[in-house]
C-alpha cells in the first residue's frame, strides 16, 4: 500500500514521531515528489484532453483514457505529500504556521490521501491489466475481440472495474486515525504531538488479512498476469510481423512476375508494329511505283502502328482494372494491420512501464519488507522508510511518462497535440 505500510513501520520502531523518517526522505517529498506530481498532473491532463477527439474512438483509446484520469487522480491525491512529510530540521517548516499547517495536512493525510491513494492505484492497475488483455484478444483472435471488447463493451468494463476498486477499498477509510500524544523530554518539558496510528480494526486479524488479498489482488497476481500477457504479446507482434514480411515478398514475387509478362507482351507488339512497318515501306527494285502509292503505302502502314497500339493500350487497360481491386483491398489490409502493430508495441510499452514502477513498490509491502529487518535494528526501519518512499516516487514517476510514450510512438497523438498548441 501508498502508506499504510510506513504507518506500520513507523509504530513498530522507537523512533521519536517527528524525526522518524531520514532527512533525505523530507527533502525528497517536499521537493521532488512535489514537482512530479504537479508535472504529472499537468502531462496526464492533457492526454485526457488529447483523448477526447473524435480520430482516438477506439477500445483502447478509451481504456488509456481512463487510465489517464487515474493517473491523474493519483497525483493529485499524493501532492500534498510532501509538506505533510516536512519536520523541524528544516528552517521553515519550523514556524508556527506550518505547524497549523501540518496539522491539516496530517488529518488530510490520515483520513484522504490513504485512502484514494490505495484506490487510485488499484484502479491503475486492473485498467492496464484490461488494456493488456484486450490487446492479447484482438491480434490473436480479431473476431473476438470485436465482439467482446467494443466501445459499448469497453465502457461497461471500466465501469465494473472502477466499482469493484471503490467497494473494494471501503475497509480502509476505518484503519487510521489521529491521536495525540504526549512525550516527556529530558528536562521535564511535555510536548503534545498529534500521530497517525491503528484503529482497533486496523490492528486486528481481520485488517492483516484483508492486506494480504489486496497484495495479491492488486500488485502480486496483476503484475504477474502483466509479464505473461506481455510475453505473450511480443510473440504475437513477432510472429504477425514475420507473416506480414513472408506477404510481401510473395506478392513482390508475383508482381515481378506479373511486369515480366508485360514486358513480354509489349515485345511481342513491338516486333509486330516494326514489322508491319519494314513490310508497308519495302520498295520493289525492280518496278517503279509513283508518288501517291507511297503516299497511301506510308498511310497505311502508319494506321496499323496507331491500331496495334491502341489494341495494346486496351489489353493493358483491362489488366490494370482487373489488378486493382485487389492492390487497394491489401494496401489497405496493410495499413489496418501496421496501425494496429503500433498501437499494441505502445501499449505493451506502457504496460511495461507500469510494471516497472509497481516491483519495487511491491516488495516495500510492509509485511514482506520487515522480513529483511532485524529486530534489534531501529535505525534500519529508517531506511526500509526511505525505499518505500523511493519506490513510490517511482511508481509516481511511471505515472508522468506515458505522455511522452504517446508523443514518441503514436503519430495521431503528436498531430492532435499540435492542432492544439496551434489553436492556443
Amino acid at each position: 500500500m501508498n502508506n499504510s505500510s510506513q504507518t506500520v513501520l513507523t509504530s513498530s520502531s522507537n523512533v521519536t514521531a517527528v524525526y522518524n523518517v531520514h532527512i533525505a526522505e523530507v527533502w525528497s517529498s517536499l521537493v521532488v515528489q512535489t514537482a512530479v506530481c504537479v508535472i504529472g498532473t499537468v502531462l496526464n491532463t492533457l492526454n485526457v484532453i488529447v483523448f477526447q477527439h473524435r480520430r482516438f474512438d477506439a477500445t483502447p483509446y478509451l481504456y488509456m483514457t481512463a487510465l489517464a484520469v487515474t493517473d491523474t487522480g493519483s497525483l493529485l491525491v499524493h501532492m500534498p505529500y510532501g509538506l505533510a512529510r516536512c519536520d523541524r530540521r528544516i528552517s521553515f517548516c519550523a514556524t508556527q504556521s506550518f505547524n497549523y499547517l501540518r496539522l491539516q495536512l496530517s488529518y488530510y493525510m490520515t483520513y484522504v490521501s490513504f485512502e484514494l491513494g490505495n484506490m487510485f492505484e488499484a484502479m491503475s492497475a486492473w485498467i492496464t491489466l484490461l488494456i493488456c488483455i484486450e490487446r492479447l484478444v484482438t491480434m490473436r483472435w480479431p473476431h473476438v475481440g470485436k465482439v467482446n471488447f467494443s466501445r459499448r463493451q469497453g465502457k461497461r468494463q471500466l465501469t465494473l472495474t472502477i466499482t469493484l476498486a471503490i467497494l473494494f477499498h471501503i475497509p480502509l477509510f476505518f484503519v487510521l486515525e489521529i491521536k495525540q500524544k504526549e512525550i516527556t523530554t529530558n528536562l521535564n518539558e511535555t510536548r503534545r504531538y498529534h500521530v497517525t496510528v491503528l484503529t482497533p480494526f486496523g490492528n486486528s486479524t481481520y485488517y492483516y488479512a484483508y492486506t494480504w488479498i489486496r497484495f495479491l489482488l492488486v500488485q502480486c497476481i496483476p503484475l504477474i498476469l502483466l509479464c505473461i500477457v506481455n510475453v505473450l504479446l511480443l510473440i504475437v507482434i513477432w510472429s504477425s510481423y514475420s507473416n506480414q514480411k513472408t506477404y510481401e515478398l510473395k506478392r513482390n514475387r508475383e508482381e515481378a512476375k506479373r511486369s515480366k509478362a508485360l514486358l513480354s507482351v509489349m515485345k511481342e507488339h513491338r516486333i509486330e508494329i516494326e514489322r508491319k512497318s519494314v513490310m508497308g515501306t519495302q520498295v520493289n527494285d525492280d518496278s517503279q511505283v509513283d508518288g501517291i502509292d507511297k503516299l497511301r503505302g506510308s498511310e497505311t502502314s502508319q494506321t496499323d502502328v496507331q491500331k496495334a497500339n491502341r489494341k495494346w493500350r486496351s489489353n493493358n487497360k483491362k489488366r490494370t482494372k482487373s489488378l486493382r481491386p485487389t492492390r487497394k483491398s491489401m494496401t489497405r489490409l496493410d495499413r489496418v494491420q501496421q496501425a494496429n502493430h503500433k498501437l499494441t508495441v505502445l501499449l505493451v510499452v506502457v504496460s511495461f512501464s507500469f510494471l516497472f514502477g509497481q516491483i519495487p513498490q511491491a516488495v516495500a509491502y510492509a509485511h514482506i519488507i520487515k522480513l529483511f529487518i532485524p529486530t534489534n535494528c531501529p535505525e534500519c526501519y529508517v531506511y526500509a522508510s526511505l525505499y518505500q518512499h523511493l519506490s513510490h516516487l517511482l511508481c509516481l514517476i511511471t505515472s508522468t511518462t506515458n505522455f511522452f510514450l504517446y508523443i514518441t510512438l503514436n503519430k495521431h497523438f503528436r498531430d492532435r497535440l499540435n492542432e492544439l498548441c496551434c489553436h492556443i
